[in-house]
């Protein structure tokens, strides 16, 4: 009735053994959160703070994905630097981006990292 829904062309990523359990931790710790009305289209500044600092905790960012969050999506930055990190397995970005004409190598229209959790609904 009130799920959000996220559409993607995706590329499925094994997360690192080292970052697995703090990934979890996130899903777990904003599972439910706002009594299962966490969507994007009205996020607390809180929630938005504590995740952005449970990423830093973790050397990534969401600095220009941040408006995917939402209850079970939670952005990543895609850059070659947190790819590195987030993944067993890191594809090359340019071999998945065509970043021809970008004038920056991060702008809202930019492709994401996201992780995709359990939905408290």
């Amino acid at each position: 009735m009130v799920c959000e829904r996220v559409s993607m062309i995706a590329t499925r990523l094994e997360p690192s053994p080292t970052l697995k359990s703090a990934l979890d931790a996130i899903a777990r710790d904003n599972y439910f959160a706002e009594e299962g009305r966490f969507n994007k289209s009205d996020i607390l500044a809180s929630r938005l703070a504590n995740y952005v600092k449970a990423l830093g905790a973790l050397g990534l960012d969401c600095e220009w994905s941040r408006h995917l969050l939402t209850e079970s999506v939670y952005p990543i930055d895609a850059t070659q630097r947190n790819l590195n990190r987030i993944a067993a397995d890191p594809p090359a970005l340019d071999g998945l981006v065509d970043w021809a004409g970008m004038t920056r190598e991060r702008s809202s229209l930019n492709p994401a990292i996201l992780l995709l959790t359990e939905n408290s609904d």
